[in-house]
């Protein structure tokens, strides 16, 4: 059946808009970001560590080990108390925002009893969204041992032990199933609450062997399916610990750990962080490949299907006296979203596996790995979760994605037209120049106008550009200290950058401003573009004015994907639910000014990722099918853009509303 999304017979629904908001549907990737309870007052806590204690103490005591070394991390937001439903409403939102669809708790039960719950309890699950978010349990097992700092005075014994025996476990058991899994939120695969086990060593001694904690968990599923439940997803976290010589694992002559994750009933597998089977030192690219490579080798290792975790950094310095020189540097939002691209890739190579990821972390701040924003890259981790995850979007402009660059003149040959679209954004090496981490700067002084132009590999459909102009602290000139240029925002100012200039693209014909592209009197070293989607095979940046004489660009950065398939009309598409995407011949009607006036002067593109819907930041979209039933809802970002994925287009779209729930935009 063709669906054609059309502003016909509005008023006859009007009347019966439901005002119920339904649970959210799930996108086509669920991207899971582990989630550190540290971030509110606990009394054992207290008890332990002084009152009023929470892991913002160690954030904001943190130190400097070198000159450039990003420390202290500063939270966006400041320091909330998590436990709140204000703080878990703002979080959450930002979440969904960004296509992060799920939270995985790390969950603690020490003493017979739970521990770092209340943000849970009080927060996650009184929230007036928590219908954005889904959540399951990742019991933190492991002994909870004194690094709060560690290095202090008393510091680094254990606080409580994480094994446990069969009358405990009996008890957590029963207060998940009735706690947490009966709730609406609660994530499941094919009926079933995923429950992750941390330390599954820790977890088999405690319970005093295989065949034990094969019972325990046997009981665990039955009191579930009690419940009504078909059944428990328990999942795995490997790290090495798992035990590989246990007797009594059915059928296996030759012990291994794949034998005793299938022995004991596990349906997946997962990683907590790359720190815990890569060193943590260095540079942030090669740590990501070994951290990537290992997953070709849990599916050969491992019958048990497998889950790919993509990690932000790594820095425990915040947790210790003395500098640690264990952690990872020069890693970037930019360089995060390349590894989301691999992982989404992965997922794509197993067509019969759910398509669910890892993420590390939401919140690990002691750990220097966290999607939050801070104060030097702000939202730019979450942003490149929604760029790769729900809009599809890579930096076609890059180098590496096959595009060429060239400049009206180059100075030669330190400061090449192709060194501006390298990947790095911050023009570190501007002072000895080459072909990569310096930028492009033209070669005549005073002299406009000057462009740097980008030709892409084929016709690309854009969301947003960014332009990078030259940061005065960069590394090497004469009298300033090598500088924290890593984070470069829109915040940051320049005083050898371009000031007058224009960010054009290629209609065919002639180049053409993009929307909000003309700019006067810059001083900052950042400037974001974003627009509603255009297609074009090339872009340029058209330089009239510069400080200091030169045009200096130390990066320019395209975002979107290939125009490979879709009705790029602006305000009107069709979707076939049974064939797919329409082929890209647009049909024009007399309802298509209609439809934009519903829209509030939003646009809708279809494309073979899904429908991006544009307007009015902060509006809400449902989707709902011919029995009434939502199948999608979302909210507009701050850039008043949202991908409806394609998924949820399948499941039968009957109408789209927008806005208050007095707007429709009919699916006839």
């Amino acid at each position: 059946m063709r669906l054609v999304l059309a502003a016909l017979m509005l008023s006859a629904f009007f009347a019966g808009t439901a005002t119920a908001r339904p649970a959210q549907a799930a996108p086509a990737y669920d991207v899971a970001a582990y989630y550190f309870p540290g971030f509110h007052h606990d009394a054992r806590n207290d008890s332990y560590l002084g009152a009023d204690y929470t892991e913002w103490r160690n954030i904001k005591a943190a130190k400097p080990g070198y000159d450039g070394h990003f420390q202290p991390r500063v939270p966006e937001w400041g320091y909330l108390d998590e436990s709140t439903v204000s703080a878990m409403e703002k979080k959450i939102d930002a979440a969904a925002d960004n296509g992060v669809t799920t939270f995985i708790y790390d969950w603690y039960w020490y003493e017979n009893k739970p521990f770092l719950e209340k943000p849970l309890n009080e927060g996650i699950l009184k929230a007036k969204n928590k219908d954005r978010i889904k959540f399951y349990l990742m019991w933190a097992n492991t002994d909870w041992v004194d690094i709060f700092p560690l290095g202090r005075e008393g510091s680094g014994g254990t606080i409580f032990k994480g094994a446990v025996d069969r009358a405990t476990f009996d008890n957590l058991a029963n207060h998940v199933i009735n706690d947490y899994f009966k709730q609406s939120n609660y994530y499941k695969i094919d009926g079933a609450p995923v429950f992750s086990i941390y330390e599954l060593g820790t977890f088999i001694n405690g319970l005093g062997g295989f065949d034990n904690a094969k019972a325990a968990l046997d009981s665990f599923r039955t009191k579930a399916k009690a419940a009504g439940f078909p059944d428990v997803h328990f999942n795995c976290i490997l790290w090495g610990n798992i035990p590989s010589t246990l007797g009594g694992v059915p059928g296996d002559k030759t012990p291994t750990q794949s034998k005793t994750v299938e022995g004991l009933g596990f349906a997946s597998l997962a990683t907590y962080t790359w720190a815990h089977y890569v060193g943590p030192v260095g540079d942030y690219i090669p740590w990501a490949e070994k951290g990537i490579n290992a997953w070709s080798n849990y599916d050969k290792d491992f019958t048990t299907q497998y889950y790919p975790n993509v990690t932000i950094g790594w820095d425990t310095n915040p947790r210790r006296t003395k500098y640690d020189p264990n952690n990872i540097t020069g890693n970037t939002p930019n360089r995060f979203a390349a590894q989301l691209w691999k992982a989404r890739k992965y997922l794509e190579s197993k067509p019969t596996r759910k398509k669910l990821m890892m993420i590390n972390s939401w919140n690990e701040w002691p750990e220097g790995s966290y999607l939050e924003p801070d104060t030097v890259y702000h939202s730019e981790y979450l942003q490149a979760i929604g760029d790769v995850m729900l809009r599809g979007w890579s930096n076609v402009a890059s180098a590496a994605a096959g595009a060429k660059a060239s400049g009206s003149t180059e100075y030669r040959p330190r400061l090449p037209a192709s060194a501006a679209i390298d990947g790095e954004r911050t023009g570190k090496n501007w002072a000895t120049g080459g072909t990569t981490g310096a930028g492009w700067a033209d070669s005549t002084e005073w002299e406009f106008p000057d462009w740097l132009q980008v030709e892409f590999t084929g016709p690309k459909t854009l969301g947003r550009i960014e332009v990078y102009t030259l940061h005065p602290g960069w590394e090497g000139r004469p009298g300033v200290s090598v500088p924290k240029l890593m984070g470069i925002s829109e915040r940051s100012e320049t005083t050898l950058g371009i000031t007058d200039f224009e960010v054009q693209y290629w209609t065919g014909t002639e180049w053409k401003a993009i929307p909000g592209g003309t700019v006067k009197g810059n001083t900052n070293v950042k400037r974001v573009f974003k627009f509603p989607s255009l297609t074009t095979t090339k872009i340029r940046v058209y330089i009239t004015g510069a400080m200091d004489g030169y045009s200096r660009v130390t990066e320019f950065e395209a975002w979107g994907r290939d125009a490979t398939r879709g009705c790029t009309n602006p305000a009107y598409a069709e979707y076939d639910s049974t064939a797919g995407i329409d082929d890209g011949s647009c049909k024009t009607t007399g309802l298509r000014d209609a439809a934009r006036r519903l829209l509030g002067g939003g646009t809708l593109l279809m494309d073979p990722e899904g429908l991006e819907w544009r307007g009015a930041p902060g509006t809400h979209v449902d989707l709902i099918d011919a029995n009434g039933r939502m199948v999608f809802r979302g909210r507009a970002g701050s850039d008043g853009m949202l991908t409806i994925p394609r998924a949820g287009l399948a499941r039968g779209l009957h109408w789209l509303m927008t806005g208050n729930g007095t707007q429709r935009l009919m699916a006839l």
